[in-house]
């Protein structure tokens, strides 16, 4: 009997322990090319273990055993993370795009069940540049404009006094990009953004379109030469 509730206990801690720390959903980061991010465990003051692992896929990156403190810097990783003794936690340093994926934490308890305590998916990106704007005008204060950026990815839109209309769009390569044109009559802006960095870009239009006293352009509006 006292083997059943040794192995009752063991099973229930097991299902505890579980129970409380596998509920984890993979946190999404974005990061600018270059930069760092600071991987953390929650909850790691409550976690009962004595061995912990950060690992990229199926690559380990760093091992420490809680005992002995003894932490396991795999070379590849050796100039790039830094791992920290005291929470567990992991910083990454120089993200390129080889660091876009899964990086997951997990560890191993005295029963010798291995637990995911953390994930975070990352995802690295350029900043976005200055876009370029091409406005073609035509006549009663309408005009085309093209947004594009460096990486070829462009937008078209339709403007007509103070409103604009997207015609096409190429995000092919960037799907993640986000181009928006406006207009008040008196100027085209276009501003690009990702998950990261945004940019902005404006042409005059306003010599072309003229204003009434009340704001409004006028039914007459003049042909754009």
């Amino acid at each position: 009997r006292s083997f059943i509730n040794f192995l009752s206990l063991k099973y229930l801690y097991v299902f505890l322990f579980l129970g409380v720390i596998t509920d984890i959903l993979p946190v999404r980061l974005f990061r600018v090319r270059g930069d760092s991010a600071h991987l953390t465990v929650p909850g790691y003051e409550q976690l009962k273990f004595f061995w912990i692992s950060w690992c990229f896929g199926f690559s380990n990156i760093v091992e420490y055993t809680k005992d002995s403190e003894r932490v396991l810097l795999y070379p590849k990783y050796k100039n790039k993370v830094q791992f920290n003794k005291k929470d567990f936690s992991l910083l990454i340093n120089y993200l390129e795009e080889g660091d876009n994926g899964l990086f997951k934490a997990v560890v191993i308890d005295i029963l010798g069940t291995d637990t995911t305590v953390a994930e975070y998916i990352v995802y690295v990106r350029e900043k976005v540049s200055p876009p370029a704007l091409l406005v073609n005008k035509s006549e009663f204060c309408s005009f085309l404009v093209m947004c594009s950026t460096d990486g070829a990815e462009s937008s078209t839109y339709s403007c007509r006094q103070s409103h604009c209309t997207e015609i096409t769009a190429n995000y092919s390569r960037s799907p993640a990009l986000l181009i928006d044109v406006s207009t008040d009559g008196r100027s085209v802006v276009c501003n690009v953004s990702n998950q990261v960095s945004w940019s902005i870009s404006s042409v005059a239009v306003s010599d072309s379109c003229p204003f009434t006293a009340s704001g409004k352009v006028p039914d007459s509006c003049c042909m754009f030469s």
